[in-house]
């Protein structure tokens, strides 16, 4: 005599002169609020992404973080006193 398995015993069995049961086909679900704004989101980082490139491309070739030639061409001079004055006091 054998065991039976464990999953026969959550599977519903047909009895004599019983017809297996078939699932009733289902219909498509509709959109659903979730899934406009998960397409939404996805063409507003699309939009994002190419924004940003055309913008990185107005501004400067690739590598886009090297920016050897951007440095600054300004010499500052500045003085600084030999003496400083000392604070006065207030009051």
């Amino acid at each position: 005599m054998s065991q039976p398995n464990s999953a026969d015993a959550f599977s519903p069995q047909p009895t004599v002169g019983e017809q297996p049961q078939m699932d009733a086909p289902t219909q498509k679900q509709k959109l659903s609020v979730y899934t406009v704004m998960l397409v939404i989101a996805f063409f507003c980082l699309v939009t994002a992404c190419v924004l940003l490139y055309q913008e990185l491309t107005l501004w400067g070739n690739y590598p886009w973080w090297n920016t050897s030639e951007g440095k600054p061409n300004v010499s500052v001079s500045f003085v600084v006193p030999s003496e400083l004055p000392s604070p006065s006091r207030l009051g």
